[in-house]
């Protein structure tokens, strides 16, 4: 025969199994309605992600970070941009190497060791984009007018194989890099032409004179690491 203290107990669970299995159930569909949330903001997410990785330049021009990796042993790191010509001149174009670098977010700071895939100056100077163009010592580093790379104009263009890929080595001089975010700036010598027929018959001191420095800085990016 049941005690009146065991009887007591199977009321009370009577009651809580229903309560139990209606909150369960309000627990599955809430988790059921955020995968779908999130599912679809993906998409939205990717986007915006991708979008950090874009900035927009004087004259059109649009650089994009394609990859950022960091060697695990010696901490360089190795960074694909492409520069696309979306404006309607013709801009030729020159990389500072001393001028460019980055640095993760504990602090360590990389300098430019190598750069290719562009017309490049490696001048070891105070003021190395003037070296660059001839000024004050055109026996060093200046960049003949005929090497600078030229991009031509595809503002109708949505394919991301158009423009110029730029490929940079790194390096911390030996510091340990385990940030997992890295900001990258690097700097181009840069004009414009808006005819080229025109600008054939300038002076080389002329087309020198047209050229401007121009900074390109990316916001913090996810680093990869590589072997």
């Amino acid at each position: 025969m049941i005690s009146m203290r065991m009887t007591f107990a199977l009321i009370c669970l009577s009651f809580a199994l229903p309560a139990v299995a209606q909150t369960r159930a309000e627990f599955e569909d809430l988790r059921h309605r955020v995968e779908v949330l999130e599912q679809k903001s993906s998409p939205n997410q990717h986007t915006e992600n991708s979008s950090i990785r874009s900035i927009k330049l004087n004259g059109g021009l649009e650089a994009t970070i394609l990859s950022l990796g960091r060697n695990k042993r010696n901490s360089d790191l190795t960074v694909s941009v492409r520069i696309r010509n979306m404006g309607k001149n013709i801009a030729y174009l020159a990389g500072v190497l001393q001028q460019s670098g980055a640095v993760d977010n504990t602090g360590v700071h990389f300098q430019g060791y190598r750069m290719w895939g562009v017309a490049n100056c490696n001048a070891n100077s105070s003021n190395p984009a003037s070296i660059c163009l001839g000024i004050g010592n055109e026996n060093c580093c200046k960049i003949p007018i005929q090497s600078f790379t030229r991009l031509d104009p595809s503002p109708q263009s949505s394919s991301m194989a158009d423009g110029i890929v730029i490929n940079f080595v790194f390096t911390s001089n030996g510091a340990h890099s385990d940030g997992p975010f890295v900001s990258m700036s690097m700097n181009l010598l840069c004009r414009f032409v808006q005819d080229a027929d025109v600008d054939q018959t300038l002076s080389e001191n002329d087309q020198y004179r047209q050229f401007r420095l121009m900074t390109l800085s990316f916001p913090a990016q996810l680093v990869t690491e590589t072997n």
